[in-house]
Order: C-alpha cells, then structure tokens, then sequence
C-alpha cells in the first residue's frame, strides 16, 4: 500500500521520510504558552445620541455707574459627541445597553463667558467591528425602505470615528448686540444633539480560520494547537459563537487562529445561520478547511471539501483564492479500519491533480501530526504578513459587485 503524502506532489517534492505513521513516535505534541479565548456578541443596534447644546443666557452690566448696562449674557457650551473607538482590550460589543448620548453642554454665563462644553462619550468595541448607520428613504408614503451605509470599520487600536455629533450651544444676548440695535433682552436656547440608529457587526480577526461541517473536530484541533477552551461534545453544534486562540509557533513568534462555527449545505443562502458564520471567515487569511475522514451526512472526503469550497465560494468568490489547507481530522480511527486509509489515499491522489492544496492528516485528540500542520501555517502567515487584515468595506462591494455581473 502506498504511503499518505503530507503535501500534494505539485507543491512540495516527496522524500522517503515523508509519509504518514500515526503513532506517538512520530509526531510532536504542540504545546502552547500563550492562550487567549473569549466568546462575544458579534452583532448589536444601538442608539447614539449626541448632547443637546447649552442655552444661551440674556443678561445685563449692571454696576453703580450703569443700571443696565450693554448685553453681556454668553453663548451656550457644545453638546458632547459620540465615537465609536476599537481597543484590544475590549472582547465584546456592547450588549447590555443600547441607549448612548453625549453630555450637555454648560448654561452660558455672565460677562460673555461662555458654558462648558459636554463631555463627549465613547463606545469602546473590539478591533474587527464593522460601523454601520441605519436610515428610512421615503420611497412611498406607506412604504417607507430602510438602508445601511458603511460608516467605518475599525481594524487598528486606537482608532475612533465620529457617529453622532453634538448640538450646538445657543446664543446669549450679548451675540445680537451691536450699535445699531438697541440692548434686546433675547436669548437662544441649545440645539439638539444628531441621533443616529448605528449597527455594529463584529468579524473575528485571525491569522487563521477553522472551517468545516459540524461535529468535524474544529473546536479539538483549537483545543490542541492552544490554550483556548471551547466547548467539544460528541453532538453538532457545540460551537454557537467563535471562538480564538492564539497558537504559540517555533521561535517565540505567534499567529491567531479561529474556530469558526459548522457550515450546514446552503450556508450561502443563510440557511440556519449561514451568513452569520461565514462572515467571521471575511477577514482571516488563510483558511484551513477541517475534514472528518469518517465523512459527514453520507458523504465522502471528495464531496465534502467540495461542498465546503462551494459554500465559501458562492458566498464570497474571493475567499477561494486566499491560502488553503486541508486538515484531514480523526486520522486515529485508521488504526481500527484500513478503508479509511485507502480512502484518505485516494482523495490525496485525486486532490495533486486537481488542486495545489497542502493536505496534513492529522487527530486533534490525540494530538498528533500536529507539528508539521503548524510550522506550515506558520511560515504562510509570516510570508503573507503577520496582521494583514481585509478590510470590510472592499470585501462586501466585491461581493455584491460579482453578484450584479452574474
């Protein structure tokens, strides 16, 4: 019987040392030093307000020389603003409040001093959110439509964009003043701040992004390759929120890595909670397409790659020309049936002539071949760019332009 290549012949040159022996002799166990996880809420509409503008104030010099002396009353302080503002230290959107608004700002004063300006609010999100204003067109009387419009997508820390802005103070008496007019006992009060609908998508930023069918070992292999802790039962459907962890590679240097939740076919039609999962998939760089050598709903290793490039292509046609690999997962089960060692061999052989795709056999729960599926990811997201990151925005219009040419 021949031997399972780790890679595909057009990618790498075999050698006799590479094959496939699943046993704890043969493979290095990956241990991590590093960990971060964290479940979130990955969409949220709130509603931001910014501060109403301080009055004006109308009022007189009055001393002992002038009873009522020229108009000194002073405008009203700025309503304060709200940002939107990603930090990494921030690990979910906003959930339990959805109500945000500006400070006020300060009465005006006497002897034309103006009032304070409102403090400004600031909405602290995770690096990754997507900024988003909801607004009516009257179209029709009975039928108004409502749109969306990209307001920002925030990737970096620190980075901060403007949703609602502040009301502008009032004018006070001492504003209409001049030679030509007689003193006016008359006063402006503050403008209201601008209120937006504001919604906001979060979509996991990762070097690396797990996908594949439920129950296909996705959360074991982030379990296995980190200290992340997502949920493993022998049911589909664990993973309802992804999950992220950062894998510490050879040399100290790391890359994060994100247990997407399972496609169901028709994903790309948002069946079950299709576009819900696939966003999260937008902005990693390399994808790596998890396999269950057993198969999945009565289907083989071919048709289930096959299906999953199709649900990830008919989505976004740009996913499909990132960086790929196959993890075939489970590979542990051979020891009890030689089928599935044939099987695995004969989807390696058909795969070197169809696609450049690297294929690692591995088994997360024993935790074995994992080491050369890691070094491999790690020298692709060091070739690629550690951190580079596909903006939202670009991702989305090539998505909705490839489906107005079709």
């Amino acid at each position: 019987m021949k031997p399972l290549l780790w890679y595909p012949r057009l990618l790498v040159p075999s050698s006799p040392t590479t094959h496939l022996q699943v046993s704890a002799a043969s493979s290095v166990c990956f241990s991590s030093r590093r960990f971060f996880s964290s479940r979130w809420v990955d969409r949220v509409r709130i509603v931001v307000s910014g501060g109403s503008g301080g009055p004006g104030l109308s009022t007189f010099t009055r001393d002992r020389n002038h009873e009522c002396g020229a108009p000194d009353g002073g405008n009203g302080g700025r309503g304060g603003n709200v940002y939107i503002e990603s930090r990494t230290d921030c690990k979910s959107l906003p959930s339990s409040q959805k109500k945000f608004r500006g400070e006020s700002g300060g009465t005006g004063g006497r002897y034309c001093k103006d009032g304070a300006n409102g403090e400004d609010y600031i909405i602290r999100v995770p690096c990754g959110t997507l900024v988003k204003a909801v607004f009516e067109s009257e179209t029709s009387s009975d039928h108004p439509s409502r749109g969306m419009a990209i307001l920002g997508d925030l990737n970096q820390d620190g980075e901060r964009i403007l949703v609602a802005s502040g009301g502008k103070g009032g004018r006070g008496n001492h504003s209409f003043h001049n030679s030509r007019k007689k003193p006016i006992d008359f006063c402006e009060q503050g403008f209201e701040g601008q209120t937006r609908v504001i919604e906001l998508e979060l979509k996991s930023i990762a070097d690396v992004g797990l996908v594949g069918f439920p129950n296909a070992g996705k959360s074991c292999l982030l379990r296995a390759i980190s200290h992340a802790k997502p949920k493993v039962a022998p049911y589909p459907f664990t993973t309802l929120r992804p999950y992220l962890g950062v894998v510490q590679a050879p040399g100290g240097d790391s890359f994060t890595c994100a247990d997407i939740p399972g496609l169901v076919q028709g994903a790309f039609e948002n069946r079950g909670l299709g576009h819900d999962f696939l966003r999260h998939i937008e902005r990693t760089s390399i994808l790596v397409y998890v396999i269950d050598i057993v198969g999945y709903d009565d289907l083989d290793i071919a048709a289930t790659f096959h299906i999953l490039r199709r649900e990830v292509e008919m989505y976004n046609p740009s996913l499909v020309r990132r960086p790929s690999v196959i993890a075939l997962n489970k590979m542990d089960l051979i020891k009890t049936d030689t089928r599935l060692l044939e099987m695995c061999e004969n989807f390696v052989h058909e795969m070197s002539h169809e696609e450049d795709i690297p294929i690692f056999p591995v088994s997360a729960q024993e935790r074995l071949g994992l080491s050369p599926l890691l070094s491999y990811l790690h020298e692709m997201v060091a070739r690629i760019g550690k951190r580079h990151r596909w903006s939202s925005s670009d991702v989305e219009f090539e998505r909705v332009l490839s489906h107005l040419v079709e």
